[in-house]
């Protein structure tokens, strides 16, 4: 080659432009890196290690070409790139600004401990997705550190032996009257906690961890109710706790058989009061009796009575606090009121007290008689539960009581006075009470009764949500319509969100007053959610192909344009499935971050408010407070019973500050003529 020296002027300077481009070219060819190509045989052949513009050597464009050289297994290539990015921009972010407005979500360590962890390089690989985490929580990086900790775990021999089990509530052998019990507790392990499970319902575990308390509602049955939780380390050792709750909600049941006077201002009582939980106290007239606690106790002495009164009223209490209540008269004849409403409003089927008097006159033995209190044929309530108070006469000793099928414990007797409580679920309810004696006859009253639900807690009263498209970071661009819908279908067919159609998004789309490009703006979303009349925005992304998903989501709040909460969700391997569980364990994400819980106002003054909500209960700042407290009761015309009473608001709030079990919220509306009291109730939108 010859010296530049040798080359005439102006021919020299052109050289020198040649050979100094040909060096720009060298320079920037190795700077983008080899471009890779595979696929399987006789298919298609793709390229990795691109970037979809020009390589400029910026954090975004290493970032990019590190993840492409990922996707086709070139780890050493991907790594050195995800090194590169990390050189020039550190931490982990979601919306990292690369230029102008363009975003993406920047998780190089994350992506780098995957890279590492595909190498098998364990320590390396954990320390990096570990990183990541402290920086920006992701679905994905949890998955893969526990992935890391499984195999790192199984290489050192560090698992010696099954997690602890600690349940602090309830107490083995605890009795309940409710409809449901909190299970409460604590599992522990010598490595990492993976997945509890209380009764085969699962406690949120987005990342192992060596301890995890564990609070979970269990329905209770009546009658003996095994809890079972059961907790599982990373390297699949499991153990088992096991206690057992009764659930007892029948009150004691009492059998008269005799309350007639034997002197100036003295009664002899005899019979029995029985329950399967034990008898607690017994009362008559508001006097206690000396009783020993047993599962039966004997009536048989005289009883006080002052001048003037004819009734025994007793009353009886089991070890679970279910009360049962008797108004006998001194000859223990039916209350001529209870005898009225069951006449009067109780529809009889034939046997009950449909003979006239001449009939029963003529008949070999007297009917069956049911005495139900309270309650009319036909009934709208407020309540949750329906306590059943019933007294039974027979000429012939009862054999059974059921209500609803489910025989109530009773003991032999002819004048039975019996309680039981139902659970009465929204709408109609329909309760029978089936009476046979040891002849076989068999008496029946039935009843109807609808719940309503209190305004406060209808769906009509929660979050109202549009579902923006989900922008998709796949290599097509644009949104996922099968991600919206999956979204869609899961988070509206709860309870905890109303969702609007997304036909009404799409109108504002077709409108152009949204634009695809701002899917993922903040203010943007807000200006949506408020054309559309709702409280907020739901925006998300979705990026995978079909082998693994990863959905995140962000709640905008309507008028502030704030994030009230964000979830995100990752699934890999599902056969099919994956973006559908990626969905829906958003969906199940979202109903947690941002839960349906109720509190009480402790203290309000001028437009601030203090509930004892707080973090503790997983309270954010900017979410919605409905305050209100009960209307007054209705009462049956017929009977006179409390009917329940429907739910007025008094105010709505805005969380502003949360503290550890309590927040203040700021008041965004009252109704007219009504103030905010401390005793109010809160309950989250």
């Amino acid at each position: 080659m010859r010296d530049l020296k040798s080359i005439p002027d102006e021919p020299r300077h052109l050289a020198r432009i040649i050979i100094t481009a040909i060096l720009i070219g060298l320079l920037a060819s190795a700077s983008c890196g080899p471009e890779r190509r595979a696929g399987e045989e006789g298919a298609e052949q793709k390229t990795y290690g691109v970037t979809q513009g020009s390589f400029r050597g910026r954090w975004w464009n290493h970032y990019e070409r590190g993840l492409s050289y990922a996707e086709g297994k070139y780890w050493a290539e991907a790594e050195s790139d995800l090194r590169a990015a990390i050189e020039r921009r550190a931490e982990d972010q979601r919306r990292a600004r690369t230029y102008g407005l363009h975003f993406i979500d920047y998780f190089p360590h994350r992506e780098l401990g995957i890279v590492l962890y595909r190498q098998d390089r364990l320590e390396e690989a954990m320390a990096e997705l570990e990183t990541s985490l402290k920086t920006a929580r992701s679905a994905k990086a949890e998955h893969y550190l526990d992935l890391v900790r499984k195999d790192w775990i199984e290489l050192k021999k560090l698992d010696l032996r099954p997690p602890d089990i600690r349940i602090d509530a309830p107490l083995p052998d605890t009795l309940e009257k409710g409809f449901q019990v909190l299970v409460r507790g604590l599992a522990r392990d010598d490595t990492y906690v993976k997945e509890i499970l209380v009764n085969g319902t699962p406690v949120r575990i987005d990342l192992s961890t060596p301890e995890m308390p564990f609070e979970v509602t269990v329905p209770l049955k009546y009658g003996p109710n095994p809890i079972v939780v059961a907790a599982t380390d990373l390297s699949g050792k499991t153990s088992v706790a096991r206690l057992t709750v009764k659930c007892d909600r029948e009150g004691p049941v009492m059998g008269i058989e005799e309350a007639r006077m034997t002197g100036p201002g003295a009664v002899q009582l005899k019979g029995y009061v029985a329950d399967e939980s034990q008898v607690q106290d017994v009362t008559v007239n508001g006097r206690p009796l000396p009783i020993q606690p047993s599962g039966q106790v004997r009536l048989d002495r005289p009883i006080s009575v002052k001048p003037g009164e004819t009734r025994l009223l007793i009353r009886a209490r089991d070890r679970a606090g279910n009360l049962t209540k008797a108004d006998v008269d001194f000859a223990g004849r039916l209350d001529s009121r209870e005898e009225a409403i069951l006449l009067a409003s109780l529809e009889v089927w034939p046997g009950l007290l449909s003979m006239t008097s001449t009939l029963m006159a003529r008949a070999e033995v007297e009917p069956i008689r049911i005495g139900l209190a309270g309650w009319t044929a036909d009934q709208a309530v407020f309540l949750d539960r329906a306590l059943i108070e019933g007294h039974v006469r027979a000429s012939k000793t009862v054999a059974s009581i059921e209500i609803n099928g489910k025989r109530v414990f009773i003991q032999p007797g002819r004048d039975l006075y019996f309680s039981h409580t139902t659970e009465l679920k929204p709408g109609e309810n329909r309760i029978s009470v089936v009476v046979t004696d040891e002849a076989g006859r068999r008496a029946e009253q039935r009843f109807r009764v609808e719940r309503k639900l209190k305004g406060v807690y209808r769906k009509s009263a929660r979050l109202r949500l549009a579902l923006l498209p989900p922008a998709s970071q796949d290599a097509s661009g644009g949104t996922d319509p099968s991600a919206r819908d999956l979204i869609y279908r899961f988070v509206s067919q709860g309870d905890r969100f109303q969702v609007v159609d997304p036909a009404e998004v799409d109108r504002l789309i077709s409108q152009g007053r949204l634009s695809v490009d701002d899917l993922g703006d903040r203010e943007a979303a807000a200006r949506a959610a408020q054309a559309l009349g709702v409280d907020a925005a739901l925006i998300g992304v979705v990026a995978g192909d079909g082998r693994a998903v990863d959905v995140y989501a962000r709640v905008v709040d309507a008028e502030t344009a704030e994030v009230v909460a964000a979830v995100d969700a990752y699934q890999e391997h599902a056969a099919g499935e994956t973006k559908a569980l990626a969905c829906r364990a958003l969906a199940e994400k979202l109903d947690d971050e941002l839960p349906l819980i109720e509190g009480v106002v402790v203290k309000a003054e001028d437009k601030d408010v203090l509930v004892d909500l707080g973090a503790d209960r997983k309270i954010k700042p900017g979410m919605r407070l409905i305050v209100f407290r009960d209307g007054k009761p209705g009462y049956s015309p017929a009977t006179g019973m409390n009917l329940g009473a429907d739910s007025i608001e008094v105010g709505r709030a805005r969380v502003t500050h949360v503290g550890g079990q309590a927040s203040t919220a700021r008041v965004t509306e009252l109704q007219t003529s009504r103030k905010i009291q401390a005793m109010d109730q809160a309950i989250t939108r």
